[in-house]
């Protein structure tokens, strides 16, 4: 593809850095040059940093957060657990991939989760794997991973610069990238420098405040850094309260990218008539289930596992599995109906034998809602259960009987709830201008990407921070060894 104007050329020296970058200063009153920036402090951006370092031990190498610490969202991962990786091979983790694995088919297998494990114990971290190969910290805290990189960086000589909020990029004749920042809300919110950054235990990660000069007046309002390399690692739209709020997305329109059509994944789904209904489902978790994703009445995705009604609709691992494809259809206006079958082992008729007679009941008898149903289906399942099945089911109770209806517990979907809650953005930068090799833009030499910014997402069970691990660390070393080629280093 032909590059737009602003975007030609591999960076020169560091003189040639500085002459571009006083000449665009402006109204900004300060100018720096680094090797590298790294916009984001999430896991791809430190992952990033972290191995860009490594690559080139006498490179620069910084890191723009607009939060007041690094690594806000790997605190609410795995339910503040942190499940960093899945270790499986690509065979199997590539099945929980979307839309296109093959974007990250290279920077897994040179970044697996092997390699994760390894790097975090390397880093004095040590893992456990739990059921379904999921990884976490052996600690069980989120907060021990955060600590675990931002300490790492330190020692490497990365510095992290927090509560500054880039906004925008763009890049000069001479093949340098002019990053443009401010400062992110209240001076008092931004650490002052060798600070912990709020994190327990990181007595000293070597997080600054500002532009790296002590917090205070001298902190100036608006500021520029020169780089030779840029890796975009700003995150996507979900858990905005963490600083996810697509900052990423208009810096690469900016400079030519197109960006695929954004929504929520990984989150609940809300049943028709939920408001009612919630009164009975909230609270209820079942295990060892199928559901069915029926989209304008065809059958698109069958998951095997465990469930949970919460007060957002349906979620859980199997909720989360198939929310991708459901807010995807719902956004285009498709009709979506999930299925439960509480009891996948036992096909209809061996239900009807555990049922005796009433197996048959049709729910248009005698009988209510509350009694004889709820009754003989508590000889199978609990009677919490029971109850929110023979008040929500009865129009397949009537019409299949009702142990078929065990196995068809059926809910209309008319909604979801949105990014606030939501693990995962699908969507992201077209993978079409993204080499999948270094994650370096096909459009802008010099200008990478990392992480949850890119077109593709993962299943729940650490998927999606081994995305971040391995591109953030296909983005660091691509853009390390070109920064030091450059510079000679």
């Amino acid at each position: 593809m032909k590059e737009n104007d602003n975007t030609t050329g591999r960076a020169g020296t560091a003189q040639e850095a500085g002459r571009a970058g006083t000449a665009r200063l402006g109204s900004y009153g300060t100018e720096e040059v680094a090797d590298i920036v790294v916009i984001g402090g999430g896991a791809s951006g430190m992952m990033a940093a972290l191995t860009a370092k490594k690559a080139g031990k006498d490179l620069s190498v910084v890191i723009l957060e607009k939060m007041p610490r690094p690594g806000r969202k790997i605190l609410v991962t795995g339910k503040g657990r942190c499940n960093l990786t899945n270790a499986c091979d690509w065979d199997e983790f590539s099945l929980h991939i979307h839309p296109k694995p093959n974007l990250l088919k290279h920077a897994f297998r040179a970044f697996t989760p092997s390699d994760t494990i390894a790097a975090f114990n390397a880093m004095g971290l040590d893992c456990v794997t739990e059921r379904g190969r999921r990884v976490f910290p052996a600690s069980m805290k989120a907060m021990d991973v955060v600590d675990t990189l931002a300490g790492s960086l330190k020692r490497s000589g990365v510095e992290i610069r927090c509560g500054l909020k880039v906004e925008k990029i763009e890049k000069t004749p001479e093949g340098f990238f002019h990053i443009f920042y401010t400062m992110a809300g209240r001076r008092s919110d931004i650490p002052k420098r060798g600070n912990n950054c709020g994190i327990p235990g990181g007595s000293n990660c070597g997080i600054q405040g500002g532009n790296g000069i002590q917090g205070g007046n001298g902190i100036p309002e608006r500021s520029m850094i020169t780089a030779k390399a840029v890796i975009l690692a700003t995150g996507g739209l979900s858990y905005p309260g963490t600083g996810s709020e697509g900052d990423g997305y208009p810096m690469a329109t900016a400079l030519g990218h197109k960006i695929v059509p954004c929504f929520p994944s990984l989150t609940a789904l809300r049943p028709a008539g939920y408001a009612t209904s919630r009164k009975l489902l909230e609270g209820i978790h079942l295990k060892n289930v199928s559901l069915y994703l029926f989209i304008n009445g065809s059958l698109v995705q069958e998951e095997f596992g465990e469930l949970d009604f919460t007060d957002g609709g349906i979620e859980g691992a199997l909720g989360f599995r198939v929310s991708r494809k459901a807010v995807k259809a719902l956004a285009n206006g498709a009709s979506v109906t999930v299925r439960i079958d509480l009891k996948p082992a036992l096909d209809e008729n061996q239900l009807e034998k555990k049922l005796g007679n009433a197996g048959m009941l049709d729910g248009s008898k005698s009988h209510t809602e509350s009694s004889i149903p709820v009754s003989i289906l508590s000889s199978l399942i609990p009677t919490s259960i029971a109850k929110a099945l023979a008040a929500t089911n009865k129009a397949n109770i009537k019409r299949y009987g009702l142990a078929a209806s065990l196995k068809k517990w059926d809910f209309a979907i008319e909604g979801y709830t949105g990014y606030e809650r939501a693990v995962i953005t699908a969507g992201g930068i077209s993978d079409d201008e993204v080499n999948p090799k270094t994650m370096e833009s096909k459009l802008v030499p010099g200008l990478y990407f990392a992480g949850e910014i890119l077109d593709i997402d993962g299943d729940t069970g650490g998927y999606n921070l081994q995305i971040a691990w391995s591109t953030g660390h296909a983005a660091g070393l691509a853009a390390g060894l070109a920064a030091g080629l450059a510079a000679g280093k």
